[in-house]
């Protein structure tokens, strides 16, 4: 995990951010998009942002779409906001 973004002052709602510099055409994986849910765990925080100069993989965009709904990570690659 790169950062950590505190919602309130208090700091209860967390956002955890994720961050990768890769080549164009070297993807983010579902292993590194299941490492970082199982961060945000351990960070108790159920709100993620994972942002990379690259893209994602189809596997990675389906594994965020079946994350149980108490999880949320965005995903955002070098070209276009995908918001999952």
């Amino acid at each position: 995990m790169d950062g950590v973004i505190n919602e309130d002052v208090l700091g209860f709602g967390r956002v955890c951010i994720q961050a990768k510099k890769y080549a164009t055409g070297n993807l983010v994986g579902r292993d590194e998009l299941q490492k970082f849910a199982g961060a945000l765990m351990q960070a108790q925080s159920n709100k993620g942002v994972f942002i990379t100069t690259s893209d994602f993989t189809k596997s990675s965009y389906e594994f965020v779409h079946t994350l149980n709904a108490n999880i949320r990570i965005i995903l955002i690659n070098g070209r276009v906001c995908s918001i999952v």
